[in-house]
């Protein structure tokens, strides 16, 4: 008999790893929705229970059995928003939790919660929560997920995948990721920086440029005025030609640093644009 002590210690230890490693067999009902439509909470509780089952740490009833069971029983779901009636409806599918939640908006805030309750004991054995900044898609695609993490956690002694502290991390980034604008990502400042660079750039280029107009411009009617003083201290136009090559030569040269302070002014608008254009991308 003592021979057979180890091995049937063995046993029970496999027995017991199986058993705790036994996913739970649980039902989620709808999100009750909070300030936004009906049809988005009902998308946010298929995605939780896809998340649930994702974690590898429950079984989870699907939507439509859940549906047909409780219709085959007769039981309304309408107005089912209590601990008692989740219980209810808990015992009605043989699961030994129900999960069950809300999805709500105050002002930019998206807050998602969920309960488990113990369908055997009535009593709720965890809690979780995320608050987001974020569009109502970052609730859809990342709230629901830390919130399976952390009830899965909760009935697998804190180690399922992500557990709570991943959970918070990916919380604190969605809240810094919440608004595209401000504050800026690391790739949108490389570009407020290139754009904004590019832009002060062109515009002191366009500054100088024009400043340099006036310059040839001021200095064809100098040379005007030279030539007109001439004129009538010698009483002669001897000197014309030599005159208008010198005119046209100037206000030529302001034609060419006219055209480019356009282009300068030009590029300066182009890459104000993409600096703002930096903020949504």
């Amino acid at each position: 008999m003592r021979s057979l002590t180890p091995a049937v210690g063995a046993l029970l230890i496999a027995v017991a790893i199986v058993a705790i490693a036994e996913p739970v067999n649980v039902a989620v009902t709808d999100l009750q929705a909070e300030g936004i439509d009906a049809s988005s909470a009902r998308v946010i509780s298929d995605r939780l229970r896809t998340e649930l089952f994702a974690t590898g740490a429950f079984t989870v009833v699907e939507r439509g059995q859940m549906d047909q069971i409780l219709k085959e029983q007769g039981f309304q779901q309408s107005g089912c928003t209590s601990d008692e009636c989740a219980v209810e409806v808990g015992q009605i599918l043989g699961v030994k939790y129900m999960i069950a939640g809300s999805i709500g908006k105050v002002g930019q805030l998206y807050a998602l919660s969920a309960r488990m309750i113990d369908v055997g004991t009535s009593t709720i054995t965890q809690t979780a929560s995320v608050d987001c900044k974020c569009p109502l898609e970052k609730v859809l695609t990342g709230s629901t997920a830390d919130i399976a993490k952390r009830l899965a956690a909760a009935v697998q002694g804190g180690t399922a995948q992500g557990g709570t502290e991943e959970a918070e991390r990916v919380v604190e980034r969605e809240a810094r990721e919440g608004s595209k604008w401000w504050p800026p990502s690391r790739g949108q400042k490389v570009r407020l920086w290139v754009f904004g660079g590019l832009s002060a750039a062109a515009l002191g280029a366009g500054i100088l440029l024009d400043r340099q107009v006036a310059d040839r411009v001021e200095e064809a009617e100098a040379v005007k005025a030279d030539y007109l003083a001439y004129v009538e201290k010698t009483r002669t136009n001897n000197r014309y030609p030599e005159f208008k090559a010198a005119y046209e030569q100037a206000y030529q040269d302001a034609k060419t640093s006219a055209t480019s302070r356009n282009v300068a002014y030009g590029a300066a608008g182009a890459f104000a644009v993409g600096l703002t254009l930096s903020f949504f991308f």
